[in-house]
């Protein structure tokens, strides 16, 4: 969609997903699923397993909405990761148990990794705070972002970090959003909630009155609605917020 001046000019504050909006998975989460496989006899090419992810964490966003991640016990998140892993590996062409998939998860989990910054955050976030917009983070990971901001080096732009596992709810729900904007007092009408996940970031942010921005980084998306405003890198908010 072209990006319409006058939908963001009374813009005060501008709230962002985490994960695949400003940091992903080093190394990249497939080379670690493919690694975990292996490790128990299954082979499968990474590049089966990136293309399978939509469908993985789709269903993780329903799954989250349902029965948020944040309250379950130990014994149910278990039996939700060895589903995923099984979607995942069944969508990439492995056809695997469900025992066998938690087996796998548990292997992928003692794996390091860490996060890192996509090359055009540091940049974006400098920008907005030169134009006095305040900036937050709605996320559906259920750990405390802040450790992790703090690491990336990007918590002096941050003014406020809101997770599903604060808030008790999760992205769709309103309830995440209504959270993060209670934080530092913003009026969601004049707040921008930026995010890769269509169900979970658009729908959700337009359910809790907020403009959704919505960034497609592998411009694999279909987005029939032209009234939302799709980016496919961060850099093009300069663009919008000037």
């Amino acid at each position: 969609m072209k990006h319409d001046g006058k939908l963001f000019s009374n813009i005060k504050w501008v709230y962002f997903d985490f994960f695949n909006t400003l940091a992903e998975f080093y190394p990249p989460r497939e080379q670690l699923q493919a690694k975990a496989a292996e490790a128990l006899g299954i082979k499968i090419d990474a590049r089966s397993i990136r293309s399978a992810y939509g469908i993985a964490d789709s269903f993780m966003g329903r799954e989250n909405t349902r029965y948020p991640l944040a309250k379950r016990d130990s014994e149910e998140l278990a039996s939700f990761w060895a589903d995923y892993e099984q979607l995942l590996l069944t969508t990439a062409g492995v056809s695997v148990t469900k025992e066998r998939a938690g087996l796998i998860f548990q292997k992928l989990s003692t794996l390091d990794q860490k996060f890192i910054l996509f090359d055009d955050v540091n940049e974006t976030l400098k920008h907005l705070k030169s134009l006095d917009l305040s900036i937050g983070l709605i996320s559906n990971m259920n750990q405390d972002l802040s450790a992790i901001v703090d690491e990336l080096g990007i918590s002096s732009y941050i003014d406020c970090v809101a997770t599903s596992g604060m808030a008790g709810a999760a992205k769709p729900d309103r309830a995440l959003f209504k959270y993060a904007l209670e934080l530092i007092d913003a009026n969601p009408e004049q707040a921008v909630h930026i995010g890769d996940d269509y169900e979970g970031d658009v729908l959700g942010a337009i359910n809790a009155g907020m403009v959704p921005i919505f960034i497609d980084r592998e411009q694999r998306a279909r987005i029939e609605d032209e009234t939302i405003t799709s980016i496919t890198s961060l850099r093009e908010l300069r663009r919008i917020f000037i």
